[in-house]
């Protein structure tokens, strides 16, 4: 049977997997039915490929979608394989999944925090933040005292370990009593940092409280500095087969706190599983940048969440009974709005930062672009091509080389996080790496038959629960005392060796994608740029949007390098990439 194309809706060139096993059976249910919902099929399971949750459709689309029953239903609540709900086409069970979500997400939002004292509540919060109730720090840490949920919204250096840290510190003394708290974050390595950086920033407290608050909070420093990062998969207790969660809404899980950092890479489905494991005495803290690119995975969590604050009245009473003079607005009917801060000020990127100039211009002003690359000349720089930035990297890399040469492996890991290379397009950095690699050769680290060497840099690009290593977990082949060669990767108590026979399935990360960047930080980033490719056809093109190239960025802590013509930076920052969700609809 010949399918018609749909104006507007270009056929894929070649058919999606999934599309095939669904034809197969819609096909067989319904075979009139279908040649009418085939081509909107296929550029659903196509759209769900790129991230969307659901296709959006022309009134018209619509008006001939409803002749396709049993297929195609119009409403939620009369069964069929596909949905079509305020124009939106999507699978029935992406619309439950997502309508699960929304419905926690708003129960968690109008859930009330167990009571305090009033009178309490503003001297610590002044001990810890000082008098200035305009402070977004200060109204986070106030919210989290009266509310089960609050995401906090921030770019890099806008405190938000720094945020959270006080606001543990702020439960503990106003409450008086301990609680269990759980840090996680999507991958090993944001996990694993998120714990350094607020077990750092809990330590730093101390300084700022009088005698009898810094007794109080030291009581409770055994418990800090015994917690470690997990990866949400741990956190869940996730069957790697199965993806059911050990944790879930019959058995949820045991902690009064759960903070989870890098929230932007959690998908609707990850996010679904955590909120359905919140008992209904905890309180969770989602930490994230509503500017960074979105989950790996289908939805947009942080940013469907993301909106101006705004307080309901009732909510808006009580703080001020112990944070006087808030600035916050108050509304009727505030729903998510109270549950959601952004912090703006970055402590990290000073006025004359060229990154933080970079990242505004990017975010705020495209062509201002072409001018922070002439004023920042030292922080931020242009190479034509990417043949010139082997020997860039290499020089670059000295320390790190000089410490494999040492079998300093403290300082390997440390110089790893030197320079690193970021691409678009994961085939650009598979070729970044074999061009690399034969660099290496002729400098003399590798035998070009090598697989692995010396220094040779490597991600996990998979979750093995027995090895505990995960997703984006970054390892480095050193010698060991016998001079062969092991994996070794750094863990909170330090660094662990793996024979390389054990290593679960991995890449070679002297570059890789800027999705796998998040949540990691470098001295030195380059970007390759996606270009339009050899036909055409403008795909790669696509993919250089404002979140990308503020993702990566963001990475990089000193200097910033684009390799190509800043033309591609400057489009790619007026290219606002939306990823078509129903969760917006449905909060």
């Amino acid at each position: 049977m010949a399918l018609k194309a749909v104006a507007g809706i270009a056929p894929e060139r070649q058919e999606h997997p999934i599309y095939l096993a669904t034809a197969s059976v819609l096909g067989a249910i319904a075979p009139s039915a279908f040649a009418l919902v085939a081509p909107y099929l296929r550029q659903l399971v196509h759209h769900l490929d790129e991230g969307h949750t659901c296709l959006p459709l022309a009134p018209w689309q619509v008006k001939e979608l409803t002749q396709a029953m049993p297929l195609v239903s119009t409403q939620p609540d009369v069964v069929a394989p596909l949905l079509l709900w305020r124009q939106q086409l999507s699978f029935m069970r992406q619309w439950q999944e997502e309508a699960e979500l929304a419905q926690r997400l708003l129960a968690l939002s109008q859930q009330p925090a167990p009571a305090f004292r009033a009178a309490e509540a503003q001297l610590v919060l002044d001990a810890l933040f000082g008098h200035d109730n305009h402070d977004r720090q200060k109204q986070a840490a106030a919210l989290s005292l009266l509310q089960a949920f609050l995401l906090i919204s921030g770019g890099p250096g806008t405190g938000k370990t720094t945020t959270v840290a006080k606001i543990v510190a702020t439960l503990l003394l106003v409450l008086k009593q301990p609680i269990t708290i759980a840090l996680a974050a999507p991958t090993g390595k944001a996990a694993a940092h998120m714990a350094t950086a607020f077990q750092k920033a809990f330590a730093a407290l101390q300084g700022q409280l009088d005698w009898v608050m810094q007794d109080e909070l030291f009581a409770f420093v055994p418990v800090i500095e015994g917690l470690q990062g997990q990866t949400l998969h741990r956190l869940l207790k996730l069957n790697p087969l199965t993806q059911q969660a050990r944790y879930h809404q019959d058995q949820p899980l045991p902690y009064d706190l759960i903070i989870v950092d890098e929230a932007s890479m959690i998908d609707g489905g990850m996010m679904r599983q955590l909120l359905a494991a919140i008992a209904p005495n905890s309180r969770l803290i989602l930490l994230g940048d509503k500017d960074q690119l979105p989950s790996v995975g289908a939805g947009a969590v942080v940013q469907a969440l993301f909106r101006p604050t705004a307080l309901s009245e009732a909510v808006a009473t009580r703080l001020n009974t112990y944070l006087p003079k808030h600035d916050l607005p108050s509304v009727a009917e505030a729903g998510l709005a109270q549950c959601v801060l952004a912090l703006t000020h970055s402590h990290r990127f000073a006025a004359d930062s060229g990154i933080g100039a970079l990242a505004r211009a990017v975010n705020q002003a495209p062509a201002d672009i072409e001018p922070a690359f002439a004023h920042f000349s030292e922080q931020l720089r242009l190479l034509p091509e990417v043949s010139a930035l082997y020997a860039h990297l290499y020089q670059a890399q000295a320390q790190y080389w000089a410490a494999v040469q040492a079998q300093d492996v403290a300082k390997v890991f440390q110089h790893q996080q030197d320079i690193i290379v970021l691409s678009a397009l994961k085939d650009d950095a598979v070729r970044f790496n074999d061009v690399y690699e034969g660099y290496l050769a002729k400098r003399g680290h590798r035998q070009s038959a090598d697989v692995f060497y010396p220094g040779k840099v490597i991600m996990i690009s998979g979750n093995d629960y027995p090895l505990n290593l995960f997703n984006g977990d970054i390892g480095i082949v050193l010698a060991d005392e016998e001079q062969g060669l092991k994996a070794y990767f750094e863990g909170a108590d330090g660094f662990r060796a793996l024979p390389l026979s054990m290593l679960p399935e991995h890449e070679t990360a002297f570059a890789f994608t800027v999705h796998k960047s998040q949540g990691s930080e470098y001295q030195q980033v380059w970007l390759l740029p996606a270009k339009l490719s050899a036909d055409g056809d403008g795909q790669a093109h696509a993919l250089m949007s404002r979140a990308l190239v503020y993702t990566a960025i963001t990475r990089a802590r000193q200097a910033f390098g684009l390799v190509g013509d800043l033309t591609l930076l400057i489009a790619a920052a007026r290219q606002v990439a939306v990823r078509n969700s129903l969760l917006p609809l449905l909060l």
